[in-house]
Order: C-alpha cells, then structure tokens, then sequence
C-alpha cells in the first residue's frame, strides 16, 4: 500500500510539479499540420503493441515515448512528446502523460466528440472519441494524500478514488496533464478521456481512405 501511494504521488502529483529548466513560452508552441497518413509513416517502426503516436485532426500530432522500467512519475521534458503512462496499461486503460508548459498544453484545446487517432509501432492504428474532459483541483497539491475536487460537481476523491476512476477502465484512452492556477504549478489535474469509435465512424473512416486512395492513384469512385 505504502508503494502504491508512492506511484499515485509520482503520477497524481509529480506530474504536475514543473522542471525548473522548462520555459512558459513553450506552452504557446503548436504541432506541425500534417495529415494522418504523412504522421504515420514519420514515426519510427517498433512493436505492435506499443504506442507511437496520437493523431488529433488540426489539433497535433505527437509521438509517444515509453517510461524507463520501474519509473511511473517519469515524463518527457521534450516539447512536442507524449509519454504513455506504464502503469495504466495494468487496468485497462492506455494514459498519456505531458507536461502542461509542453505538450499537454495541446490537451485544453480538445472537446468531447472529437477523435483521437493511436498509432502503433507496426503503422496499424485505432481510433477513440473523447467522452470527457474532467478537471480537479487538488485540496493540498503537494501531498500523497490530497483529496481531490471535481471542478465541474465538486465531488470529493480521494487520490486512490481518482485513480481508479480514470484508469481502471476497459481499452479506454486517457491523456492526462496538470492545471496551473492561482500561482500554482500544481493546482490540479486535467483528463481528457476517449472510448473506442463506434463501428459507424470506423466505416466514415475506411469510405474515405479508400476515396483519398483511389484520388491519390488518379482513379474516382463510380
């Protein structure tokens, strides 16, 4: 139990406590505008069962890296990279970490009903649309057993409640970032989270794959 409140203060909170080196303006910087099929072929080839990019149209396209063995609070100081929360992975759920003054600045700029494009090392990809965009302030910011407050119900969690309730899921995508208020590095938490596309959207997806395919090789669609 002891470990694992360890973990929750590394992720919970440690993700939230800014690198002393990372600058504020980098929080204005965008992702490239490039198309999903030109992301896809610029990520490095690996495994098929790890992440290696997210895709979100007009919105980014970032890469992911994986946490070192046996470092949960691990989060890429790189601009422009996300981190895929180990972890997560144990209940169901693929979480995306970053840093609000790099990467996850992106994550205030998505909604719910948009989607979300994973792509995996071997190119294939899955698709997820954002259900929710969840906010909490943390009580005591600093601390392994902070309650939380929900911004929108002001409910209260529990760090360990939290968890669950964002990670414990069923191959849902979570991307999580911190909150910066009132002077506050570390104020609170923002989980941006998807479930798998309906088998409807994937259909709208693969129609029009196969039309830009054939407009690609010259050849229309009768």
């Amino acid at each position: 139990m002891h470990n694992f409140r360890k973990v929750l203060l590394a992720v919970l909170i440690g993700v939230a406590i800014l690198l002393s080196n990372l600058s504020p303006a980098l929080a204005a910087s965008t992702a490239p505008v490039v198309t999903l099929n030109e992301f896809v072929a610029a990520l490095p080839a690996g495994s098929a069962n790890q992440v290696a990019g997210v895709y979100a149209s007009g919105v980014f396209a970032l890469p992911v890296v994986q946490q070192p063995a046996g470092d949960a609070g691990f989060v890429s100081s790189q601009p422009e990279i996300l981190t895929q929360f180990g972890m997560a992975s144990s209940y169901g759920t693929t979480g995306l970490l970053a840093h609000n003054t790099l990467a996850g600045a992106h994550f205030s700029n998505l909604e719910a009903g948009q989607f979300l494009t994973v792509v995996y090392g071997d190119g294939h990809t899955a698709y997820f649309q954002i259900t929710a965009v969840e906010r909490y302030q943390a009580l005591q910011p600093t601390s392994p057993y902070s309650d939380f407050v929900d911004t929108a119900t002001q409910s209260k969690l529990s760090a360990t409640d939290l968890f669950y309730h964002i990670y414990d899921g069923d191959g849902q995508l979570v991307l999580q970032t911190c909150i910066e208020a009132n002077g506050n590095a570390s104020w609170g938490r923002l989980f941006v989270i998807a479930e798998p596309a309906d088998l409807e959207f994937l259909s709208i997806v693969q129609n029009t794959f196969f039309a830009a395919s054939f407009t690609s090789f010259g050849l229309a669609q009768e």
